[in-house]
């Protein structure tokens, strides 16, 4: 699903926000990033900008994408929780695994998101063999 403004804004931060949890974004997680990041934009993102913005918090995520009533497209929290969980993942499987820091800071954004731990395992999936325990 594509996002609209700022909340496509604040999604991006937050896939680069988890997926430099381990203190860096490989050739193939950059590739991965931009094309997702693109794909819930609708339009062509610059990625050195993205790359070089502030982290973003999980409660400023959350806060967008139930707080905005004049947005021209809304969205679930579960929704997003869903489409971040399935981002997030892809952009740390295109290097091979997910790392603990991925791991922990997406569990931050999809908790500030209301998804529980039992839903977190749910939304992951046929990737949850992934994931470090």
């Amino acid at each position: 699903m594509e996002l609209d403004g700022q909340l496509a804004q604040l999604y991006a931060r937050a896939l680069v926000t988890i997926a430099r949890a381990d203190g860096e974004i490989s050739l193939e997680e950059g590739l991965r990033l931009q094309q997702l990041v693109e794909q819930r934009a609708g339009e062509a993102t610059n990625i050195e900008d993205l790359l070089m913005a502030d982290r973003i918090a999980p409660q400023e995520l959350a806060a967008s994408a139930t707080g905005d009533p004049f947005r021209t497209r809304s969205i679930h929290p579960l929704e997003l929780a869903t489409q971040l969980v399935a981002d997030a993942l892809g952009i740390a499987l295109a290097r091979g695994h997910v790392t603990r820091g991925e791991l922990v800071a997406l569990r931050r954004f999809t908790s500030a998101l209301g998804i529980s731990e039992d839903d977190f395992t749910r939304l992951a999936g046929a990737h949850a063999h992934y994931l470090p325990r």
